[in-house]
C-alpha cells in the first residue's frame, strides 16, 4: 500500500515538538516563530531548519535573552511614577517602558488612565481603528488616539481587543469601549472630531453609524490604503514585472545569509 501523507496539522505539530514549544507554535494551519514573531514557511522540513538556524532568528533569540536578563526594570518604576504626575503625556515614558520590557498590564490602571486623561484634557481628539488577523486566526482590533492641534501632535495606542467577528457592529463597540477607557465617567461626544480607518465596507458602515452619536465627527478613509489598492491593480496590468519582483524577493526571503552578503556587498 502507498504511504499515507501526514496531515498539515500533524506535520506542523511535529515541527513544534522537534524544535520546542518555546520556539515554535501552530494552530494546525500556520507555523509561527515565537522568537521572531512571524510566520515560518513549513512546506518542507529544511525550510524550518533554515529559519531556526538563520542569522535573523539567532539575533532575535539573543535579543530576547538580553531583555529577560536585564536588571534595569526595577529602576524604571520610580521614573514611571514621577512621569505620571506631569500634565502632558510623555513619550519618553513609553520609550523607557517598552525598552525595559515591562508589560503594559503591570502599570496601575488608574495611573495609566490619568496619563491619558491629562494628555487629552480640554482638547479635541481623533481616533484611528484598524483590524488584523494574528497567526492563530483571531481577529484583533487596535485603536490609536491623538489630539487635533495646529502642529503635529503625539499619538498612542489606547486600546486593543479581540473580536468574535469583523463587522460594523464589533468595530463600533471597540470604538465606544476605547472612549470609555479615556472618559470612564462620561464620554465627551463633542470632543471627538475625526475617525480614521481603511476603506473597507464594514468600516464605512461603522463610521456612518457612529456619526449619529458623534454629530461633529468626520469619518476619513486612509489614503495609504487607497494607494495600495491602486498599486495592486498596477500589478495585474504588468504581470511580468510582478513575477520578476516576486522572484527577487524569494531569493532573499528564504536565506538570511544572502541578505547579510547583499548588505556587505552593497552597504547603505
Amino acid at each position: 500500500m502507498p504511504r499515507e501523507k501526514p496531515s498539515t496539522r500533524s506535520r506542523l505539530g511535529t515541527y513544534v515538538k522537534l524544535f520546542g514549544e518555546e520556539i515554535l507554535s501552530s494552530d494546525g494551519q500556520v507555523l509561527f516563530c515565537k522568537v521572531c514573531e512571524r510566520e515560518v514557511s513549513a512546506d518542507k522540513k529544511f525550510l524550518v531548519m533554515q529559519h531556526v538556524n538563520g542569522v535573523r532568528h539567532k539575533s532575535s533569540l539573543n535579543k530576547k535573552k538580553e531583555q529577560s536578563n536585564s536588571s534595569s526594570v526595577p529602576q524604571i518604576i520610580p521614573y514611571l511614577e514621577a512621569s505620571g504626575k506631569k500634565s502632558q503625556f510623555n513619550l519618553d515614558l513609553c520609550d523607557a517602558f517598552l525598552s525595559a520590557g515591562i508589560p503594559l498590564y503591570k502599570l496601575d490602571n488608574q495611573k495609566l488612565r490619568a496619563l491619558f486623561e491629562n494628555y487629552v484634557h480640554g482638547k479635541f481628539i481623533w481616533l484611528s481603528v484598524d483590524e488584523t488577523t494574528d497567526a492563530t486566526g483571531r481577529f484583533v482590533a487596535h485603536v490609536v488616539v491623538g489630539t487635533l492641534e495646529a502642529q503635529a501632535s503625539k499619538s498612542f495606542l489606547l486600546h486593543a481587543e479581540n473580536l468574535e467577528a469583523t463587522n460594523s457592529t464589533t468595530i463600533s463597540q471597540v470604538f465606544m469601549n476605547s472612549l470609555r477607557l479615556l472618559w470612564p465617567e462620561q464620554v465627551e461626544h463633542d470632543k471627538v472630531l475625526l475617525f480614521v480607518s481603511d476603506g473597507a465596507a464594514y468600516m464605512k458602515k461603522a463610521g456612518k453609524a457612529l456619526k449619529v452619536l458623534f454629530p461633529r465627527m468626520l469619518h476619513l478613509t486612509c489614503t495609504a490604503h487607497a494607494v495600495h489598492r491602486v498599486a495592486e491593480e498596477i500589478r495585474l496590468v504588468f504581470p511580468d514585472v510582478d513575477k520578476l519582483v516576486a522572484h527577487g524577493k524569494k531569493v532573499f526571503l528564504k536565506s538570511a545569509s544572502r541578505v547579510t552578503k547583499f548588505r556587505e556587498m552593497v552597504p547603505n
